[in-house]
């Protein structure tokens, strides 16, 4: 499910206009953005936790067989550090969407 279709799914359900959904949808996602950019936790309730991380600097290397098999490095770089998000999900998320599958079980997808 994309935007778009949250968007007008939100708007079939709320009876409100698909304008006011997408000016909603989409400040809600900024005002989200905001917060991690200035690396803010956000908690959702029970829908789960975006969370900044920060990841440290580290050396990456570029490594090749030689025709004997053994492992050289060729080549060296600096990964800079960076924040990273990360997504938790809440435990009511967790149990809806976490379900066992029921082989052979054809059932339609709820929204």
């Amino acid at each position: 499910m994309n935007t778009n279709a949250v968007v007008r799914e939100l708007s079939r359900r709320t009876g409100l206009s698909s304008e006011s959904t997408q000016r909603f949808v989409n400040e809600f996602l900024e005002l989200i953005t905001e917060n991690l950019e200035q690396q803010i936790e956000v908690r959702l309730g029970n829908f789960g936790i975006f969370k900044p991380t920060e990841k440290a600097p580290r050396t990456a290397r570029n490594l090749k067989r030689d025709e004997n098999g053994k492992v050289i490095v060729i080549g060296e770089v600096l990964v800079p550090g960076r924040i990273k998000v990360e997504f938790k999900p809440g435990h009511a998320l967790k149990e809806r969407a976490e379900r066992p599958i029921v082989v052979g079980a054809t059932q339609a997808p709820t929204t």
